[in-house]
C-alpha cells in the first residue's frame, strides 16, 4: 500500500448515508491504485452562547450534536466493513467542530496524501459539496471529484485531458500520472477560439511527453462555439465515452475568500462524470 488517498465528507443523516456517500467508488479507486485509503467524516457541532440560549434550546442543540456524531460513527462502520470486504486497508477518523473548523482540518489532512477524493454535491446546486473549495485550494493535492452519490466503478480505459497550457492544467496532468497509467487511451483536448493559445504549449507538444506511459495518445481540437468551454468538454467526454476528465482548476480571491472560476464551477455544477482537478 504505497499510494495514500484521502476522502473527506460531512456525515449525512443516518438513514441516507449510503445514498449520499460515494464510498464504493473511493474504495474501488484505492484498490485500482494499490492505495491506502484515509477517510475523514465531519460531524458538525452547533454551539450557542449560554446567554443567548434557554435550557430547552441548549437541550435541542445537544441532541442534534449527538445525532451528528452518531451518524458519523455509523458511516465509519459502513466504510470499514466495505473496505474490509475489498481487502483494502482504511484509516478512519471523525472530525468534530463547526463547518469552518472541519474544512480546515480536512484540508490539513489532505496535504499528506497523494490524492484527494470528494463528491461534487447534490445535482442542481451551484457548488454542492461544501468541502470542495477547501480541499481544492488549501489541500495542495490533486482532487478527484465524482457526482454526488456516485457508486459506480470508474472507467479508466479512456481518460481525457482538458488542456489549455496553463500552469494549473500542467499540474493536473502530472499529478494524474498514477491514474493515467491505468488508461489504454489518453485524449488531449484543446478548445480554441475563446483564449489566445499562441504563447502556451500546444497539445501536440504535450502528447510526446506522455508517450513514455506506453498508451495510445490522441489530440483533439474543439472549436469554441455557442456552448461554454466546460459545456464543450463535458459533451465531448460523453461522446467519446471518457471515464475521467483531467483539468486544471481556477479560482480568484474575493473578500479574502476563494471563489471557483467559471470553467471549474461549471464542471462541478450538475457534475455527471468523474473529474480530476489540480490548482
Amino acid at each position: 500500500m504505497l499510494f495514500p488517498i484521502f476522502y473527506g465528507f460531512i456525515a449525512p443523516d443516518i438513514a441516507s448515508i449510503r445514498q449520499f456517500s460515494a464510498v464504493d467508488t473511493a474504495i474501488d479507486l484505492a484498490v485500482k491504485l494499490d492505495a491506502q485509503l484515509s477517510v475523514a467524516i465531519g460531524a458538525l457541532q452547533i454551539s450557542v452562547p449560554n446567554v443567548l440560549g434557554s435550557g430547552t434550546v441548549q437541550g435541542l442543540i445537544s441532541n442534534e450534536n449527538k445525532r451528528s456524531i452518531d451518524s458519523a460513527a455509523t458511516a465509519r462502520e459502513q466504510i470499514v466493513d466495505a473496505a474490509r470486504s475489498s481487502g483494502l486497508t482504511v484509516h478512519t477518523e471523525i472530525l468534530t467542530g463547526n463547518l469552518d473548523q472541519i474544512k480546515s482540518r480536512c484540508a490539513s489532512r489532505a496535504r499528506v496524501h497523494g490524492m484527494v477524493f470528494a463528491e461534487a454535491g447534490l445535482s442542481g446546486e451551484l457548488l454542492g459539496g461544501v468541502l470542495i473549495e477547501a480541499l481544492l485550494f488549501e489541500g495542495g493535492r490533486p482532487l478527484f471529484v465524482v457526482p454526488n452519490g456516485y457508486s459506480s466503478e470508474i472507467k479508466m480505459d479512456r481518460i481525457m485531458i482538458a488542456w489549455d497550457g496553463s500552469p494549473s492544467a500542467a499540474r493536473a496532468v502530472w499529478d494524474s500520472i498514477p491514474v493515467l497509467r491505468l488508461a489504454k487511451t489518453i485524449e488531449i483536448v484543446t478548445v480554441v477560439g475563446e483564449k489566445h493559445l499562441n504563447d502556451v504549449p500546444a497539445a501536440d507538444a504535450l502528447a510526446p511527453m506522455l508517450s513514455y506511459l506506453g498508451k495510445t495518445v490522441e489530440v483533439t481540437v474543439l472549436p469554441y462555439a455557442a456552448k461554454t468551454t466546460a459545456g464543450l468538454i463535458k459533451q465531448h467526454a460523453k461522446n467519446v465515452d471518457a471515464g475521467l476528465v483531467v483539468q486544471g482548476a481556477y479560482g480568484r480571491s474575493r473578500w479574502s475568500e476563494l471563489i471557483l472560476g467559471g470553467v471549474t464551477r461549471e464542471m462541478l455544477r450538475d457534475c455527471t462524470m468523474p473529474v480530476l482537478m489540480s490548482h
